[in-house]
């Protein structure tokens, strides 16, 4: 029984150290969580700024395709409006025309190049806000990817120590049993004692009882003599 019991407690110990190892080896690998969120946050927070600032600029570039297209009567691509420049500029170099006709000309080439203009302002500035636009949707991608592994973190963190917890009652549990297996060894080896003092004590007393006998017998024998 004795023999049974030390095996249990050896294999008992066997599974501590196990867990123990398992415990190290956690504490090795597990991240420093306060580091890695630190990390992630000030990345996320950096893609915040820049979403804010490109906000800002985004609502000064609508501001000024407000204003101008308040001045743009004839909202008409550019490009076309410089054709029709560059068609009466050509007019006016190769036609005969008369002083009127050209001063008329004139007045609507003055007039086509102020629309040029706006149209133009307004197109580049159009090809500013969808740029900007662009932008401002990449930079929340990426706040949303940072904010995202936060929450990802936080939860293996969570679990991790879950894991932890669970190992810590597994120690328990075991050193439990270790201290339960100790004390029935204990309480076996006590029997074993009380045993073998018994023993002892019985194999003393037939040793007197024979000696008495052996003695008894001596004189016995002396008497017939």
């Amino acid at each position: 029984e004795k023999k049974n019991k030390i095996i249990e407690i050896s294999s008992i110990k066997k599974d501590i150290r196990n867990s123990l190892n398992s415990l190290k080896e956690y504490r090795v690998t597990k991240p420093n969580l306060s580091v890695e969120l630190k990390k992630l946050k000030d990345n996320r927070e950096i893609h915040n700024k820049k979403v804010k600032d490109l906000i800002s600029s985004l609502k000064e570039l609508r501001d000024k395709k407000t204003e101008i297209e308040k001045k743009t009567k004839n909202r008409v691509n550019p490009l076309e409006l410089k054709r029709k420049i560059e068609f009466l500029e050509q007019k006016i170099q190769t036609d005969v025309i008369s002083f009127e006709k050209e001063k008329k000309i004139m007045g609507e080439l003055k007039k086509l190049k102020t629309e040029f203009k706006n149209s133009g302002e307004l197109f580049f500035n159009r090809e500013k806000i969808e740029k900007i636009s662009k932008e401002i949707k990449e930079e929340r991608d990426e706040a949303n990817t940072f904010h995202n592994k936060i929450k990802e973190l936080l939860s293996s963190n969570k679990e991790k120590n879950k894991e932890l917890k669970d190992y810590y009652k597994q120690l328990d549990s075991l050193r439990e049993k270790e201290s339960s297996k100790q004390k029935e060894i204990t309480e076996v080896k006590n029997k074993i004692e009380s045993l073998n003092n018994d023993l002892n004590q019985r194999l003393s007393e037939m040793g007197k009882i024979k000696n008495a006998a052996v003695t008894e017998a001596a004189i016995r024998k002396d008497m017939k003599k």
